[in-house]
């Protein structure tokens, strides 16, 4: 990791599809122009999302103005500024054969993913008639998986477990089954990026969250987690806006966490920049200006 400086006990933690991206899956001017002026005034920058690192660097240049990425929800954690891998997690090949058997004799549609970095290549389980979602999923990346054998998974230690639930299914059921059975594991709900409407459950290491590896960060950083922000848009964030000072969701955020945290414009209105605008205003009053020229985003 990059030789440090001395730097104001902040940092902004941000999820990264349906927050700081668009619908069109691009930073707006407003939002780049945003974390440029948090470097300017050397404020720690971290990008929180579940793609794993090849799928996040197929929407974040080498240029992006961040310090840190942190993918899979907390399996990896690289330095953005040099793209060297700092932390990864894995669960181990016990792990993976005991939730394979649970998860094949409950049926359940599931995808187990290498470790870190390989964790855009996967095997997958399919039993379910109508799962459209998890048909997409596995179609739109061919290249990159295989159909599981269930008594002898070929991938070993895994980074973690994707369970794809069709529209039908209880999501608050299924997600107590999952923790139940699974105690000793992380299961974190999201919402599928691909449909809008499927639900998804990552099974992870039990240490494994995004409020964990952004206290890790905090901590590796010298920033203070009851000063730092954190913005997201769905239930996969829910941990890490509990976790600090400041948190915020945007307009397009569910309602159980619009009714929850500060609520801030959608993610095609600029909401990132809001939220930051609003932390700022609270922790560091002055710190934060909209006057920065667009000109200076695009340095």
């Amino acid at each position: 990791m990059a030789a440090e400086e001395k730097r104001p006990d902040l940092a902004l933690f941000t999820d990264l599809d349906g927050t700081l991206l668009q619908s069109d899956r691009k930073a707006s001017i407003r939002s780049l122009e945003t974390l440029k002026t948090l470097g300017k005034r050397n404020i720690w920058r971290a990008v929180v999302t579940g793609r794993s690192h090849m799928s996040a660097r197929a929407v974040l240049s080498d240029s992006f103005p961040i310090d840190f990425l942190i993918t899979s929800s907390g399996v990896g954690i690289f330095d953005f500024r040099d793209q060297t891998l700092v932390e990864s997690h894995s669960l181990s090949a016990g792990d993976v054969r005991r939730v394979t058997g649970y998860l094949v004799e409950s049926g359940y549609d599931f995808m187990v993913h290498a470790p870190v970095p390989e964790n855009h290549t996967f095997e997958y389980w399919e039993q379910s008639e109508h799962n459209p979602d998890f048909v997409r999923r596995r179609q739109n990346n061919a290249e990159h998986c295989r159909r599981l054998n269930p008594s002898c998974p070929g991938i070993g230690r895994a980074s973690q477990f994707l369970v794809v639930c069709p529209t039908e299914a209880d999501p608050w059921r299924t997600h107590d089954a999952l923790s139940n059975a699974l105690e000793d594991l992380s299961v974190i709900r999201t919402t599928s990026p691909s449909d809008h409407q499927s639900t998804w459950f990552e099974i992870f290491p039990g240490h494994v969250s995004k409020a964990r590896s952004a206290a890790k960060l905090c901590e590796r950083l010298g920033a203070d987690a009851g000063r730092s922000a954190a913005i997201g848009n769905d239930y996969n964030d829910s941990d890490m806006l509990h976790w600090c000072g400041f948190p915020f969701v945007v307009q397009n955020a569910p309602e159980p966490l619009r009714a929850r945290f500060p609520v801030v414009s959608d993610h095609n209105a600029d909401g990132f920049s809001e939220a930051v605008q609003r932390w700022l205003g609270g922790v560091a009053p002055g710190s934060y200006s909209t006057s920065s020229s667009q000109e200076d985003a695009r340095d």
